[in-house]
């Protein structure tokens, strides 16, 4: 114990010739979600690679997650999410655990814009890209305005395997 004492008097004398004697409490990352989320975040731009490898067109995933910091949604084509970025959660409370097989109306509410929403169907039955701002819901029910570019995806034989949707709140 008397060791203790000595490194602690020691370390004293020592901070208190420094000029800043404190950390900030806000600079710890305390549960080490900064690190989570980069894991997190890795994790998804490996998987989202692996899966691209058949598809025709290819995106910058880090560019799209890092960067633009936006979530990314996969759903098959009949419109059924089959995959989602960490970051979902983000961006409207829901975890991806609880969005895997539901369709993307789950965030729709009763302000979400009708005309937007018959847009995007009819681009999607046209398998064409979209680029729209729609009024969503997070899972607690409050609204908020969303950036969605979306586009079909095509295997290298020209068939239709998946929409994927990048997403912000705008």
């Amino acid at each position: 114990m008397s060791e203790l004492k000595t490194y602690d008097e020691a370390a004293g004398k020592f901070y208190t010739r420094k000029k800043y004697q404190y950390l900030p409490l806000l600079s710890w990352d305390i549960y080490s979600e900064a690190y989570t989320k980069f894991a997190e975040l890795s994790s998804d731009l490996n998987h989202l690679n692996g899966l691209s490898k058949s598809w025709k067109i290819k995106w910058d995933f880090k560019k799209e997650l890092y960067e633009r910091e936006r979530i990314i949604i996969l759903t098959d084509p009949s419109r059924e999410i089959v995959y989602t970025s960490y970051n979902v959660s983000e961006l409207n409370g829901y975890k991806r655990e609880e969005l895997i097989g539901r369709s993307p109306k789950i965030f729709q509410g009763e302000g979400t814009d009708k005309g937007t929403i018959a847009y995007i169907k009819e681009a999607i039955q046209e398998e064409k890209p979209f680029d729209v701002k729609l009024l969503n819901y997070k899972k607690d029910g409050t609204p908020y305005t969303c950036h969605i570019e979306a586009y079909p995806v095509h295997n290298k034989k020209g068939k239709l395997i998946n929409f994927i949707a990048f997403e912000r709140a705008a």
